[in-house]
């Protein structure tokens, strides 16, 4: 016959899975089991495990560490249901399984992590220290997040104050993870919270196939309750262009920016033209996010002779920077870098290059690293420039013909400034052996050229570099 007490506790437990681990806290329809639990763990030790575990968890106030508690309990309560209930209703395994259904609704749930590894990424996902992304880099690497114990705490990580970690969340883990997060990400969803993290949750359900996702999108929309966050991801996750276009006349610059985002991504041609008039328009800016990721080249080409003409409007560097806005040359050249061939990408961006009001933009690591190619005229231009530093970030990207012009110019460049030990230490990390000797002479005679001036914190830095590498000079 079915054991009441096990059955009660299965639901308590997966209305928490549903409401959320911080719930669980003091709950009293849980506490009222946990003496039956008790009674019976006297003859079976596995039920006094159980309770224990119960217990722990309705004492524990802290909202991360109850989502792994939890997590243990119902793994357990399954495997106590699976292998100890029979119920004289059904006449095979199958039929008693099926009366029983697992939080977990494949199996019991995976937990191949020692306590070591699990704690070790759980305090990467929850604690506010640095260097935590890296720890979850490797675990993602590593498949670690196949543990059922770590998926009840991916959702709150989403609200990391560290951006880079809900970004890594959010594009690698969970979707890795995949259908098992609905319920995490659905209990941890409020549309009228001002955060990002709920519109990545909702862009996550989406992405997810949640069955529910296109009510949810609605209902997101229709209530005046929704946040602009929440609001303008539900925009851009809508796929019905007329709805759309009518979205581009709102209030709200997030809910039209979101508009034109949706309809780049359906291939919209009206899109497309919205796009083109936005960026001719005074509110240019409605459009930068929708441009970076449009993948027409010819949206890409009009929008680089729109902008040319307003930069061309600019006869000094004051006005030039008044006219434009940095941010649309950045967003131009993401477009650039998807549509568009290196070379194409040069002879767009060469005056944006040379010019000192935007020259960040053509050094900028993050862009150059988008580059397919970067060749001799990428080369020219950061060695005209004396950009050796970025140029030495990007060392390895270049072909060997470039990458010599580049170490020849920036020897002779070292023992021009007193300000160049670090060019010397990128030299001596990017260096093969011949190069490696070369640069010794060099940082010798920085040395010898400096010491005696007011710089010798510059000459200190470069000997304690060559000391490290074992370099006598």
């Amino acid at each position: 016959m079915k054991i009441q007490v096990l059955d009660d506790l299965q639901n308590e437990l997966n209305r928490l899975f549903i409401a959320g681990s911080k719930f669980a806290h003091n709950d009293p329809r849980i506490a009222k089991l946990i003496p039956t639990l008790d009674k019976m763990g006297e003859k079976a030790p596995v039920m006094k495990k159980l309770s224990e575990q119960t217990d722990s968890l309705i004492r524990c106030a802290d909202s991360q560490e109850s989502s792994v508690l939890l997590s243990d309990a119902c793994g357990l309560l399954y495997s106590v249901m699976y292998t100890q209930v029979n119920s004289d209703s059904c006449d095979s395994p199958k039929e008693s399984q099926k009366e029983y259904t697992p939080v977990y609704a494949d199996s019991f749930p995976d937990t191949p992590l020692s306590y070591s590894a699990l704690s070790g990424v759980r305090e990467a996902l929850t604690s506010g220290k640095s260097g935590r992304l890296a720890v979850i880099e490797r675990a993602y690497e590593n498949g670690h997040f196949a543990d059922a114990r770590l998926i009840p705490l991916l959702s709150p990580t989403l609200d990391d104050k560290y951006t880079e970690i809900p970004v890594f969340i959010k594009e690698k883990v969970i979707p890795a993870v995949g259908e098992k997060m609905i319920p995490h990400l659905l209990a941890d969803f409020d549309m009228t919270a001002k955060k990002k993290s709920h519109a990545m949750r909702l862009a996550l359900l989406c992405k997810l196939k949640y069955s529910g996702a296109s009510e949810l999108i609605e209902t997101v929309l229709n209530s005046s309750e929704s946040s602009s966050e929440v609001t303008a991801q539900a925009t851009e996750l809508l796929d019905d262009e007329s709805a759309l276009l009518e979205m581009l006349g709102a209030k709200k610059q997030e809910v039209r920016e979101a508009a034109l985002c949706a309809l780049i991504r359906i291939d919209s041609a009206v899109g497309k033209e919205k796009l083109i008039e936005t960026l001719q328009s005074e509110k240019y800016k409605t459009g930068l996010k929708a441009l970076s990721c449009c993948g027409d080249k010819s949206v890409t080409m009009k929008a680089a002779e729109i902008f040319k003409g307003v930069y061309n409007s600019g006869k000094s560097d004051a006005k030039r920077k008044a006219l434009f806005d940095y941010n649309a040359v950045a967003r131009l050249y993401d477009s650039a870098v998807f549509n568009c061939d290196a070379g194409e990408i040069y002879e767009l961006f060469a005056d944006y290059f040379n010019d000192n009001v935007f020259s960040v933009v053509g050094y900028n690591k993050d862009f150059l690293r988008k580059s397919v190619v970067l060749d001799d005229r990428w080369a020219d231009l950061l060695i005209k420039k004396k950009l050796f530093r970025n140029a030495f970030q990007e060392y390895d990207a270049f072909s060997e013909k470039p990458r010599k012009k580049i170490w020849k110019a920036a020897l002779k460049e070292v023992l021009e400034s007193e300000r160049n030990p670090w060019l010397i230490i990128d030299m001596l990390n990017k260096a093969d052996d011949k190069q490696r000797k070369e640069i010794a002479k060099t940082a010798a005679a920085f040395i010898k050229k400096y010491e005696k001036s007011k710089s010798i914190f510059y000459t200190d830095l470069v000997k304690k570099a060559l000391e490290e590498r074992g370099i006598k000079t």
